[in-house]
């Protein structure tokens, strides 16, 4: 059994010819609204790829919760922790250039999740595998609670997966850090492992982390694919990707689906960066969203 933690978010996709210098203007070519959320996107993903996955969450009953539901009515998620709010379901606004890049602004709900600690000992005590979304660290009463979740996963043996964000690693280092201690697997992107490391070099900042935590590093590499360290040297992991890369956004949550879907299997590394790769290109490669997306078997 894997639980997901963390925001279900309306992405409001805008399409623009180039992306502007401050104060300057752009033409908005589409505008679309897709359901997001990086543990939203994982879990997502997830879901099609193993069985008994959740995601525990809740958004508003405003128009954006409308949007969410019937979006969730189109997927297999297993949607008994996605709890209902009164205030407004958290939303992205991610404005995507002519190349593909995305340049990101949020705004989340209040309570993301469900804050009270006797919930989530009710329902993970079966749990396999928890995916944590980083972005939980920087709220003072989501951290509280993300805390307590940990411990209690960690001392009930619960696997216990890290997805960071950029500007949690830029702005709550500290909290960042208390985490990984209690960390089994950490996919953070080269960007991220900077931050955290201050080595500019991705293999140099894979061999320093160890400073930081004694579980597994991945690191997300973009078009490079990802890289982690085994102890005696750095090994890269190339994605087959044939295909016009249409929008980059998801890229990594796609990532952590197909990563996490292979470590429960049982397979090895390897075998978790391609098929984490592998999900990734399916993604940035296709026009439809993350909800609608057929993912194919495992390649042996």
């Amino acid at each position: 059994m894997i639980a997901l933690l963390g925001d279900i978010m309306v992405d409001v996709i805008v399409k623009v010819d180039k992306y502007p210098v401050e104060g300057g203007e752009a033409i908005c070519e589409k505008t679309s609204f897709r359901l997001g959320g990086s543990a939203c996107n994982t879990a997502l993903l997830l879901s099609k790829m193993c069985k008994d996955v959740f995601l525990f969450s809740q958004i508003g009953k405003d128009n954006y919760g409308k949007i969410v539901n019937e979006k969730l009515r189109n997927s297999i998620l297993n949607r008994k922790h996605i709890l209902d709010k009164t205030e407004n379901t958290g939303y992205m606004m991610i404005v995507v250039s002519e190349n593909g890049q995305r340049t990101m602004f949020s705004s989340r709900i209040d309570d993301p999740v469900p804050m009270n600690l006797s919930y989530y000992e009710q329902h993970l005590r079966n749990c396999d595998l928890i995916h944590i979304s980083g972005y939980l660290l920087q709220d003072d009463r989501q951290w509280k609670i993300v805390r307590e979740i940990i411990d209690y996963s960690y001392k009930n043996g619960i696997k216990i997966s890290l997805d960071p964000g950029t500007s949690t690693v830029k702005h709550f280092k500290k909290r960042l850090c208390e985490v990984l201690k209690y960390t089994d697997i950490y996919m953070p992107n080269e960007y991220e492992i900077y931050l955290l490391t201050g080595e500019k070099e991705i293999d140099s900042g894979l061999m320093s982390m160890h400073k930081y935590t004694n579980g597994m590093v991945i690191g997300k590499c973009g078009e490079s694919g990802c890289k982690y360290f085994n102890g005696k040297e750095i090994v890269s992991i190339t994605p087959n990707c044939r295909k016009k890369v249409l929008s980059t956004v998801g890229a990594g949550d796609a990532f952590n689906a197909g990563f996490l879907s292979s470590y429960m299997k049982g397979c090895s590394l390897n075998k978790c960066c391609e098929e984490g790769n592998r999900i990734a290109v399916k993604i940035i490669t296709s026009n439809d969203e993350i909800v609608n997306i057929e993912i194919d078997e495992q390649e042996e």
